[in-house]
């Protein structure tokens, strides 16, 4: 690729600023993926309890791997991100 023009020193500072910036966007996603597998696994939260994260009370709904739908006192669904919890 040097012979036909191309520097290969620009395509290797390309990549790693690419896989980098990927990486940064994969860790809140792990980070949530492994928080809702402690939740489902240990049971600190279940479906029915009465919970209250920052300033949002309500009733756990449903608990998946990467976020847990909480029905406010108001009938109002919000989706938190598992890593909250833990």
């Amino acid at each position: 690729m040097q012979s036909a023009g191309i520097d290969l020193s620009t395509l290797t500072v390309l990549s790693g600023t690419i896989g980098l910036g990927i990486g940064f966007g994969l860790q809140n996603i792990a980070d949530n993926f492994f928080s809702g597998l402690i939740i489902l696994l240990e049971r600190p939260v279940k479906v029915g309890d009465c919970i209250q994260v920052g300033e949002i009370n309500g009733d756990v709904v449903r608990i998946a791997i990467r976020s847990t739908t909480i029905l406010t006192n108001d009938n109002i669904n919000i989706i938190i991100p598992n890593s909250e919890f833990v």
